[in-house]
């Protein structure tokens, strides 16, 4: 089990609403696109992950009261849309802090992306005054380390990509 291999002791959890997407997104991706059974994923998941079956708005609140002071090691941000994303940052943001590691899978790289995942991530830098640096690139199922060269990977298919924040004014490492 990878889980078990990382040296990482705090909650670990994660957000679905398992209906798919709340609304079209783009092409082919219509409301309800990529709906999943809430069981079948439970079974694949290990029991030390806490699964919240709801939409964002809704269910991160919970873990937040259930985890008071705790700060995110770790976010995947796979809502896809703007709005889904912006809930996230919204919710998510003062347990936010320096060392914080952010994923976006859908950044970059398809029709209309400047509208969705990466514009409410600059909206999060620029009202935070975030500094973050780029760790790594998704590549059409494929990760590249952090020693990526960036005019080289990104572009035509790169779609994900994952930061550490350096730094938030006002915030500071937890010890």
């Amino acid at each position: 089990d990878r889980l078990e291999k990382t040296r990482f002791t705090g909650p670990i959890a994660g957000f679905d609403s398992f209906e798919g997407l709340p609304e079209t997104w783009r092409g082919n991706f219509k409301e309800g696109r990529f709906a999943t059974d809430y069981d079948s994923v439970r079974e694949k998941v290990p029991d030390k992950i806490a699964l919240y079956k709801g939409w964002f708005q809704d269910t991160i609140g919970t873990f937040l009261f259930d985890n008071p002071d705790t700060p995110a090691g770790f976010i995947n941000h796979d809502g896809d849309l703007f709005l889904s994303t912006a809930i996230t940052f919204s919710l998510l943001n003062n347990r936010i802090v320096p060392g914080t590691l952010m994923c976006f899978d859908e950044l970059i790289g398809y029709p209309g992306f400047q509208k969705h995942e990466i514009l409410s991530l600059f909206i999060w830098m620029r009202e935070m005054e975030a500094t973050l640096c780029p760790i790594a690139v998704y590549k059409l199922n494929r990760t590249v380390a952090s020693d990526f060269d960036m005019k080289k990977e990104v572009g035509q298919g790169s779609q994900g990509a994952c930061y550490q924040v350096l730094e938030i004014p006002g915030k500071r490492v937890p010890i």
